[in-house]
């Protein structure tokens, strides 16, 4: 098997300049399969990240600021993981692991992976599990998958099946 095929693509975004890095392991009748989507915010060219290289980015290149929220729309569909180092919003579906600071997948969103986020607010739809130091499901809500949590709000009319874990350090189980 090859190794994978680095692409990246430079957004700019409120000054700020984004880098889409991802990795092209197979050819499927012509169409790109993404194993693995890594987002860097770089004030220069982009590096390629951990898992393709054996390094990362320059962390002096990085922006001191927080990045902007990254918004997956309607009518995107990603297949593989994220991982972003700011706040998201999913109103696609993602097909794959999301990892990032903050999450909201509005009432459209479907993630079919796990989630590791700090805050976590549902008002879509979850298959997978969700390890997060605050997760909010709200009304109309569906979960599928245990909770692993340090603090739960599940509001009137959320659907939830799974198993529900109370955590100090929610976070450190998921690594």
């Amino acid at each position: 098997m090859r190794s994978p095929r680095l692409q990246h693509m430079m957004y700019s975004y409120q000054s700020s300049r984004i880098a889409l890095i991802w990795g092209c392991s197979a050819q499927d009748q012509g169409r790109c399969q993404f194993p693995h989507l890594a987002i860097i915010a770089c004030n220069s060219q982009p590096k390629a990240c951990g898992r393709y290289m054996g390094g990362g980015c320059n962390v002096s290149e990085q922006n001191s600021a927080l990045p902007a929220a990254l918004s997956i729309p309607r009518k995107a569909t990603i297949e593989g993981a994220i991982e972003y180092s700011g706040p998201m919003i999913i109103s696609g579906t993602i097909e794959g692991d999301v990892t990032c600071m903050s999450l909201v997948i509005t009432e459209r969103g479907v993630i079919n992976g796990s989630v590791r986020s700090d805050s976590v607010t549902v008002l879509g739809e979850v298959n997978g599990e969700i390890y997060a130091n605050t997760l909010t499901l709200k009304t109309a809500s569906s979960v599928s998958g245990d909770i692993f949590h340090n603090h739960l709000v599940l509001e009137d009319g959320a659907y939830f099946e799974g198993k529900s874990r109370r955590m100090i350090l929610p976070l450190e189980l998921a690594l």
